[in-house]
């Protein structure tokens, strides 16, 4: 069986992941009873084998995580990998026409939302009142004054 290691420093979620070939191995066997999603697979000892993280077996038209590399006697290794769906089914992701309905982290107001309430924001600002015709003694003597100043597009404090 053939397998091709490759080395890349992308997270797992990564749909796209830049991978870099390190090495091409032709003569690897399955070790034990194996998943598509999880196979073993037992190779020759090759010390390149140190700088993967990452495999394609094209056999089953599938991309792996290296998720431990075990020295076996007779000069062999034994590596266990994982699937990565997103890069084995990345044309088919990439190829659908979707609508995102729901993102838990990114609030987006033309979605609706039921598990997302609605928020206000309540700013409040105090500014030293300079050449105004704001009478102190008034609000002293008892009256009562709001005073209100909205800021829009243009203006100075956006």
């Amino acid at each position: 069986m053939t397998v091709t290691l490759y080395s890349t420093t992308d997270d797992r979620r990564v749909l796209n992941k830049t991978i870099t070939s390190v090495i091409s191995i032709q003569s690897a066997s399955i070790y034990g009873d194996i998943t598509l999603t999880h196979p073993t697979l037992l190779l020759e000892y090759n010390s390149s084998v140190y700088q993967c993280n990452y495999a394609y077996i094209p056999e089953f038209s599938r991309y792996y995580f290296i998720n431990n590399i075990t020295l076996s006697s007779g000069n062999r290794m034994i590596l266990t990998l994982e699937v990565d769906v997103l890069m084995t089914y990345k044309s088919s992701i990439l190829g659908l026409d979707i609508t995102v309905v729901r993102n838990q982290y990114a609030k987006d107001n033309f979605l609706p939302d039921k598990f997302m309430t609605p928020t206000s924001k309540k700013e409040i600002k105090t500014y030293k009142l300079q050449n105004s015709n704001f009478n102190i003694t008034d609000v002293q003597s008892g009256h009562n004054f709001v005073l209100c100043i909205v800021g829009g597009a243009g203006s100075p404090n956006n």
